[in-house]
């Protein structure tokens, strides 16, 4: 109807990194960026079609030009903190969550990426500071439980991981949808109740 509309390209290229199609994910955010280059979102979403792909490097390229367009823009730093945890840059990857939390007013889902990277760290007091932390405000406030999962598979609770991400599934959480291809889930893919889930989700061959 208007192939000139930047935000179905990007929406368009989060679903195909999330089915795994990285090339075609990043060439239809790259259109998204060309078609509206001023939008924080679409080049945070451009970068992160690149770390869907494993390719880390060119996340921070961009996820850095995007912090040029506004340095309090918490998705940016999001980004930011994927990439570097995926390539091992745990005090960078800390730091830039840590800024995500502050700016996203400690939204729950930044703080379960912040307590993932704690935990891969090895700084596991603090990674299960901030699980108790969610679960005293899962008694008053809905935390989904795909953020409780991040944080256990972070620690190396597989089991405890797995019954979060059915919950996530019964509750139909968001970010389910990109576990085919999340990073920080590797450690889960050889486990039969993960790959039954995978089944489950009916993701295309």
């Amino acid at each position: 109807l208007n192939p000139g509309y930047a935000v179905a390209h990007q929406w368009y290229g989060n679903y195909l990194g999330a089915m795994g199609r990285g090339g075609e994910g990043i060439a239809q955010t790259a259109k998204a960026q060309e078609l509206d280059p001023l939008s924080l979102i679409i080049n945070t979403n451009a970068g992160w079609a690149y770390h869907l792909a494993r390719q880390d490097d060119q996340a921070l390229q961009i996820g850095r030009k995007a912090l040029e367009l506004d340095p309090n823009f918490y998705w940016t730093y999001l980004l930011l903190g994927r990439a570097y945890e995926q390539k091992g840059m745990y005090p960078e990857a800390i730091a830039a969550f840590e800024r995500s939390v502050a700016l996203s007013g400690e939204n729950s889902m930044v703080m379960a990426e912040l307590g993932h990277a704690y935990a891969r760290a090895g700084r596991k007091t603090a990674a299960i500071g901030i699980l108790s932390r969610l679960r005293q405000r899962a008694r008053e406030h809905y935390v989904p439980p795909y953020d409780f999962a991040l944080i256990s598979v972070g620690l190396g609770r597989n089991s405890e991981a797995i019954d979060w991400l059915e919950k996530s599934y019964s509750d139909r959480n968001r970010e389910l949808g990109f576990i085919k291809v999340e990073p920080r889930l590797d450690p889960l893919r050889s486990e039969p109740h993960f790959q039954e889930l995978l089944h489950r989700m009916a993701f295309p061959g």
